[in-house]
């Protein structure tokens, strides 16, 4: 038992790095520039099922073909673990600004780019056929050794579901991690469309009533103000004729009337 949990560990560590979901992220978006989020999740959908089914085909006929052609294994492990040192080295290089797939791929219907460049080779590449076979010749007698191959079936399950996830919102994903978090040229130009697309919104009609409101309440205390300007201060009372008395009802007057008009 301790030998399949370990079994699906690897392969589902392995695999996630390897197609690494969120280094694809940039060129999903590319491709589907403009569209919603269920046409995301369709073409995410359609792109991790036509992956899914090349891994399992690999899985199973993956070491037939190795014999057919007489190509060793040890040959294929050496091959992956050179790609995996690749990916390794490449982490910590800067990404390109241009991607030749994404060129030859955007003018493509979304039945198409589902299968080429996402599908094969961004989540089913070098990478990953080396990985799927390695963990294959692992598992010698598949009748007997059931429980291996269902844990390599598993991880393999479990990561075209993460996969599918971090796809199908990447609208979500950017907003958390923003266009830093990824370095790449794509990335920061599709950070840039959601900030635009969400700016396009329009506003909600209450929001525009209420602003209404408050610019007329605005302008009708600084009319009162305007209006009581004149009778501030005791040079300007001084000025009106009669008593005292008369003068302050004069201007408690007014500025009851000026507080009337505020109120309606």
């Amino acid at each position: 038992m301790n030998q399949v949990t370990t079994l699906f560990g690897s392969t589902f560590t392995t695999l996630l790095a390897i197609i690494n979901p969120l280094e694809s992220l940039p060129v999903f978006l590319k491709l589907l520039e403009g569209k919603d989020r269920h046409a995301h999740q369709l073409v995410a959908r359609k792109a991790c099922i036509y992956a899914k089914l090349l891994m399992f085909f690999f899985l199973i006929f993956g070491t037939l073909l190795l014999k057919v052609f007489e190509v060793p294994l040890s040959m294929v492990r050496i091959v992956g673990g050179i790609i995996l040192m690749r990916i390794g080295f490449s982490l910590f290089m800067p990404s390109s600004a241009e991607t030749p797939v994404v060129a030859n791929a955007a003018a493509g219907d979304d039945g198409n780019v589902a299968f080429v460049p996402l599908a094969m080779p961004l989540m089913f590449g070098p990478g990953a056929i080396a990985t799927v076979l390695g963990m294959a010749s692992l598992v010698r007698h598949p009748l007997t050794e059931f429980l291996s191959l269902a844990a390599i079936v598993a991880a393999i399950l479990l990561t075209m579901i993460t996969t599918y996830l971090v796809l199908a919102y990447a609208d979500v994903i950017i907003g958390r991690i923003g266009p830093r978090g990824i370095d790449d040229k794509f990335m920061k130009d599709a950070a840039q469309t959601l900030q635009s697309q969400r700016r396009a919104v329009p506003a909600d009609p209450q929001d525009d009533d209420r602003q209404s409101a408050g610019g007329i309440a605005r302008g009708r205390r600084h009319g009162a103000s305007h209006f009581l300007r004149p009778y501030q201060g005791g040079g300007a009372a001084r000025g009106i004729g009669g008593s005292p008395g008369k003068q302050s009802g004069v201007l408690e007057g007014r500025t009851e009337t000026a507080r009337a008009a505020v109120v309606t």
